[in-house]
């Protein structure tokens, strides 16, 4: 058999079956036996086979007044005609190389294994296609199944900007925005956002449950900010609003029912505060924080050995965490057992080095004990974890200065005092350096 009778049998049965393929996908039948249907069902049409289908014609379709089979036409003319074929092919050979290079079918293959990040990989495929509907909706998919992912956040943040959708109704945005403001120091701006972030509205959204966590989140933070800034009265009324906006199985519920008891705590109602920190331990009975609070909640009722039980929960439960030790330490310090305040200490600083709260801790059961050269070295370290720490600087100098190393204690009045200038205790302390020097004649 000749081959290039072969080679002409094998295009054209590849241009056949690829022809029918193309029809197949491209719903081309449908629309014909259906009109209505496939006018309104526009995820049914393939669109890339339509295109393959046009270039097939293109090239087809050249061919046949060449063939002179309805009419004779000269050679020149023929000539000129099968320059078109070359287009046709040409615009399949890209077509091809398109599909190759399309992402889209890599992402959705990857949605059984990775759905978060496939999902949000997708979303920029869309995005990127201007297909703003789709985009969205995998967006909120992939954080449906992954909330902290920031990309997705801000990709869709942008989006919905360039769609028009304000921003304002997006309570995970109002959130995130808020937690900014208040890392940045603004927390007038933070708790104003906080309290617009509570009161939208999303019972018509699509991830209602995720809405309501996103509430829940909003007055958890909203109670936090108040507690910092002493206001433990609306602190308690923001958790308390919290928790009627939890969903059930909200996460964190053991979290926010001992951030409440602490702030009862604060108030003085120990009732209160004791009934939330078993509710926590109901929700979570592996909360670390619940044991530690409850504890300390025991230490100020003078019930030691009760205070001491929850202490050996927690440190159960997380044996080898500096801040559960840290506690620990600190809670044997109100006590007054320094020695096993300083062991726990130790053993904190052992697992981490540059613990802050167990450099502090330490320093002070240290000073407690009359051991001022060691206060003054753990403080010194504490400098260099903390150097923008005022209260840190000051309690160096202080330090410093009882032992007697005047000039190096002056210099961390001076620099507390720079990073603290309303620091009213370290001026006086830096006046009394100054009186005693100019005694001693070293001024």
């Amino acid at each position: 058999m000749d081959q290039r009778f072969l080679s002409t049998l094998i295009a054209y049965t590849s241009i056949i079956a690829f022809t029918i393929n193309f029809v197949i996908k491209s719903n081309i039948i449908g629309k014909f036996s259906n009109f209505s249907q496939f006018s309104t069902d526009s995820e049914k049409i393939d669109v890339k086979s339509q295109k393959a289908l046009f270039f097939i014609g293109w090239m087809i379709l050249s061919h046949l007044p060449s063939s002179n089979l309805f009419f004779n036409v000269g050679f020149v003319l023929a000539e000129r005609i099968l320059y078109m074929t070359n287009v046709g092919f040409c615009g399949f050979v890209g077509l091809g190389l398109q599909v190759l290079l399309d992402r889209k079918p890599a992402y959705k293959s990857a949605i059984s294994i990775n759905p978060p990040k496939a999902f949000a990989n997708l979303g920029h495929v869309y995005a990127a296609r201007g297909e703003s509907k789709k985009a969205s909706e995998v967006y909120e998919l992939a954080l449906n199944y992954r909330p902290n992912m920031a990309d997705t956040w801000y990709n869709l943040g942008i989006l919905k900007k360039m769609t028009t959708v304000t921003r304002k109704t997006f309570a995970a945005a109002m959130l995130n925005l808020a937690l900014v403001e208040w890392d940045l120091g603004l927390e007038p701006t933070a708790l104003a956002r906080l309290e617009v972030c509570q009161s939208i509205n999303g019972e018509d959204g699509k991830f209602y449950r995720h809405h309501q966590v996103t509430l829940t989140h909003c007055g958890f933070n909203k109670g936090r900010l108040l507690a910092s800034k002493g206001k433990h009265s609306e602190a308690a009324e923001a958790y308390e609003k919290a928790l009627k906006n939890a969903p059930k199985g909200y996460e964190n519920a053991a979290a926010l029912l001992n951030s409440l008891g602490e702030t009862y705590a604060k108030l003085g109602d120990d009732l209160q505060a004791e009934r939330c920190f078993q509710k926590a331990l109901e929700a979570n009975p592996k909360h670390v924080n619940a044991y530690i609070t409850l504890a300390h909640l025991r230490i100020r009722q003078n019930r030691s050995t009760e205070a001491s039980s929850w202490l050996s929960k927690a440190r159960s439960l997380a044996p080898e965490s500096p801040t559960v030790l840290q506690q620990a330490a600190q809670a044997a310090f109100v006590i007054g057992n320094l020695n096993n305040s300083e062991t726990l200490f130790r053993e904190a600083l052992r697992l981490d080095r540059t613990h802050a709260e167990s450099l502090h801790g330490l320093a002070n059961v240290l000073r407690e004990l009359g051991r001022n050269e060691e206060s003054e070295e753990v403080l010194a370290r504490l400098c260099e974890v903390r150097p923008d720490d005022p209260v840190a600087v000051a309690n160096y100098a202080a330090t410093l200065h009882l032992n007697e190393k005047h000039d190096h204690a002056l210099k961390m009045y001076d620099r507390a005092l720079r990073l603290n200038p309303a620091d009213r205790t370290t001026a006086e302390n830096r006046a009394k350096l100054l009186r005693t020097m100019r005694r001693n004649t070293l001024l």
